[in-house]
């Protein structure tokens, strides 16, 4: 296992916890999945707090609650071939270095378009 300094852009795996399964008293995610790292930022203790948010596969209810990641991206990343989404509603946080077998994942090229066409939520 490799620790990362995280970065905004990185695609990290991560036992995401989302928000119902929180609400039902779970600590952590029930699986291991790819997470974007969208902030950072370093404590008056000199601390690092990580931000991510979730990908899965599982289309959004609402088109806005999601960015769709093109396949393009996909492959470059490394994810699989099915169609994947960036969900904006909720996020994780949490303290310390990213714990990860796979440094390679990056998201800077697919951020980087989302900035062009002005996605907020980036």
């Amino acid at each position: 296992m490799v620790l990362l300094r995280p970065q905004p852009g990185q695609v990290i795996r991560y036992a995401y916890l989302w928000w119902n399964e929180a609400r039902a008293g779970r600590q952590e995610g029930a699986k291991d999945r790819p997470c974007s790292i969208v902030l950072t930022r370093i404590t008056d203790a000199s601390r690092t707090v990580t931000y991510v948010l979730p990908i899965t596969h599982t289309p959004p209810l609402k088109e806005e609650d999601a960015l769709e990641i093109p396949q393009a991206t996909r492959r470059r990343l490394g994810l699989d071939t099915e169609r994947s989404w960036i969900i904006t509603t909720e996020l994780n946080r949490f303290t310390g270095p990213v714990p990860t077998s796979d440094p390679r994942r990056r998201a800077d090229m697919f951020m980087d378009t989302c900035r062009r066409n002005s996605c907020v939520s980036c």
